[in-house]
């Protein structure tokens, strides 16, 4: 997803969670950092979020709650793909904490789990790297991420290696019984 910038105003927006989207909402709340915009002032840079957010099936949800897929790069060698997946997550520690990203075929099949196994409390958003598969550059899959104490429901990227990945809304309970399916956590270190 680009990021938007606001004008007169160097922060960016990069994750469609950190907004909370009210029709007739006037001034946007900034909770990490206690600012207030006008949108009046700003009104095309709201409407091209909430357009871009309708667009794309995206529809925004409380931070504290999942983790968000927000970038996803795919890199070849020989024949097999490599990913770098960006996660933004309310991690606060090991009670709450992203504990794995995950490549899922289209028919629900876990293809790769990569397990995150400590909290990134002070390092958001962060990036962590894994896989070695074997797939066909036009196969579409899903990347998603889950949260230790309140499983899958973030934001998702879905694509492939040929035409590259876009935020996309995964069906409500789409193979949440993969959360199961090993490899899992053994814990987590801090």
């Amino acid at each position: 997803m680009p990021c938007l910038k606001w004008a007169g105003n160097t922060d960016e927006i990069c994750n469609l969670s950190d907004f909370i989207l009210v029709s007739f909402c006037v001034k946007r709340v900034d909770t990490t950092a206690n600012k207030k915009w006008n949108l009046k002032e700003q009104s095309d840079q709201m409407m091209y979020l909430i357009l871009y957010s309708l667009l794309l099936g995206v529809t925004p949800h409380t931070r504290t709650q999942f983790a968000d897929v927000t970038d996803v790069q795919i890199r070849k060698s020989g024949d097999l793909y490599s990913f770098q997946v960006t996660l933004s997550s309310p991690d606060t520690g090991c009670d709450q904490y992203a504990d794995w990203w995950e490549v899922v075929s289209e028919e629900g099949e876990l293809l790769y789990r990569r397990i995150l196994s400590h909290s990134h409390t002070s390092e958001q958003p962060f990036t962590r790297g894994g896989g070695s598969l074997k797939l066909n550059p036009v196969e579409n899959v899903w990347i998603r991420a889950h949260m230790n104490n309140t499983g899958y429901g973030g934001l998702t990227m879905y694509g492939n290696a040929s035409d590259g990945f876009q935020l996309k809304e995964m069906a409500e309970g789409f193979t949440t019984e993969l959360d199961q399916k090993k490899p899992l956590p053994d814990g987590c270190r801090f």
